[in-house]
């Protein structure tokens, strides 16, 4: 076989090797964009209120948990009688749940007649209490982790949904 012939076979292979890939790469895509029933989740807003309309928070330790205003008027975060170093932005992420809360999906639309046992919800040991200045509250039952580490459970006031949010939150 010449050199020029060999050239050509080299590069015709060449450009069927990168069709083939090119062909693989599409279908993966496409595969991906359509949706199916085990990667469908969605976001439901459980709590979306402005963070000046947080009266106080009590946690689950029975800790009052009040907004200040700091010197140049930004709203601050801590516990009321007790001495707990915390950066304010942490502070902040801890109890943002209070008036911006979203659930990525429902694990039970009606907890009746599930032992609530096995979400961790049977007891109020993980319940956080959030007033507002308009007189509302909600009372927050959180549950165990799911068993991929990346969801809890939560039950909010009484409403008979059990609700999955993400473990950073």
């Amino acid at each position: 076989m010449s050199r020029k012939t060999q050239r050509k076979f080299s590069l015709s292979i060449a450009a069927v090797v990168i069709a083939i890939m090119a062909g693989v790469y599409f279908l993966q895509i496409r595969q991906h964009d359509e949706p199916t029933e085990e990667r469908t989740s969605y976001i439901v807003n459980l709590i979306t209120r402005n963070e000046d309309e947080v009266e106080w928070i009590v946690d689950f330790n029975s800790q009052h948990i009040i907004p200040y205003f700091d010197e140049i008027e930004r709203i601050q975060w801590r516990f009321f009688r007790f001495e707990y170093r915390c950066s304010p932005q942490r502070m902040r992420e801890k109890v943002s749940f209070a008036w911006n809360l979203t659930a990525v999906g429902i694990a039970h639309e009606n907890s009746a007649g599930i032992n609530l046992a096995d979400f961790g919800l049977d007891s109020s040991a993980n319940a956080f209490q959030v007033h507002y200045h308009d007189e509302g509250s909600h009372v927050l039952h959180l549950g165990s982790q799911t068993s991929d580490l990346q969801h809890y459970f939560l039950m909010i006031d009484d409403d008979p949904a059990i609700y999955l949010i993400n473990a950073s939150d």
